[in-house]
């Protein structure tokens, strides 16, 4: 059961990934359910807009750099505390 349900769940996600929750309609009338109501519809649009727009946003070159200024950032930090805190934990140390 769990194996059917997690191969499921990728396939979903492919079609997610390719075609927007507009592909989930086609999956939809496939299984012949074909009363898709008003809201249904609306939302999986706003959904494939707003994923859309956000991926057209992520790919900018400024929200490029800011992630890496983060990364660098978030690196360093790490690096200060591993310096002031010393090893702590060491394999067969205990």
């Amino acid at each position: 059961m769990c194996l059917k349900t997690l191969k499921l769940g990728a396939y979903d996600s492919v079609i997610q990934f390719n075609d927007g929750f507009n592909g989930c309609l086609n999956v939809l009338k496939g299984l012949n359910i074909k009363d898709l109501g008003y809201f249904t519809l609306q939302g999986y649009n706003n959904l494939d807009k707003t994923r859309i727009q956000d991926s057209v946003r992520h790919c900018t070159p400024v929200s490029k750099k800011r992630r890496k200024l983060l990364r660098a950032v978030r690196k360093k930090t790490i690096c200060v505390l591993d310096s002031k805190e010393g090893e702590l934990y060491k394999s067969g140390g205990f």
